[in-house]
């Protein structure tokens, strides 16, 4: 692992437009089921709402620029999000919204929602330094388990290295709409989103491995 010079940190609702910004030229340039879309105005981007509860993190470069985050929330203590304005988001919506009711048995649950790095800080463990210290915050205050949810083969090489079990898997050429189509052509090396998991506390049961 070479991380070279960084620092982690707690994002706070100060770091909003910082986020807003990198997300921009990271996430969402990147993310598969978004295909380049940028995100929602920055007075409408629901996952900002996940800073205030704390558990979000930064890293920083020596300069203090945005160089990795992890938008972790706890569902349970958020306003649901708003209603997609479009019938693409409306698709991306339902399918999430699948995937995730595939852990509605997991109670005490942390979500890492985002996990976002620069392009110049790839390959270097800095997504798998995020989820570390991230399982250190769940931890410290009382989550019983971690969750990512992955839509490409990036996220999900992370998530099995760090010993997250999978939960429920759906290849997107087998999600389909009422005339058999793929709903989603995600271009390769995508090809399928997965929900994972990782209990912390060994004396917890949540159902099925």
């Amino acid at each position: 692992m070479n991380l070279g010079v960084v620092s982690i940190k707690k994002l706070e609702e100060k770091d909003a437009d910082n986020v807003h910004k990198f997300l921009a030229r990271t996430f969402y340039k990147d993310e598969p089921l978004h295909g380049g879309h940028p995100p929602p105005p920055i007075e409408d981007y629901w996952v900002l709402k996940a800073l205030p509860q704390g558990y979000s993190l930064k890293v920083t470069d020596a300069d203090g620029n945005i160089v990795g985050v992890s938008i972790n929330m706890d569902y349970d203590k958020l306003p649901a999000p708003p209603k997609p304005d479009t019938e693409e988001l409306q698709k991306v919506d339902e399918l999430m919204e699948l995937v995730f009711g595939k852990i509605d048995d997991i109670q005490d649950l942390l979500d890492i929602h985002i996990l976002a790095v620069d392009p110049l800080w790839r390959k270097r463990g800095l997504a798998g330094y995020l989820c570390d210290h991230t399982e250190r915050i769940a931890k410290e205050n009382g989550f019983k388990a971690v969750s990512i949810l992955s839509t490409s083969i990036f996220s999900a090489k992370i998530a099995e290295s760090r010993g997250y079990r999978c939960r429920y898997k759906i290849r997107y050429d087998r999600y389909l709409d009422a005339d058999g189509k793929p709903i989603f052509n995600v271009p390769p090396p995508h090809t399928a989103v997965a929900i994972y998991v990782k209990i912390l506390d060994d004396s917890y049961y949540c159902g099925s491995p």
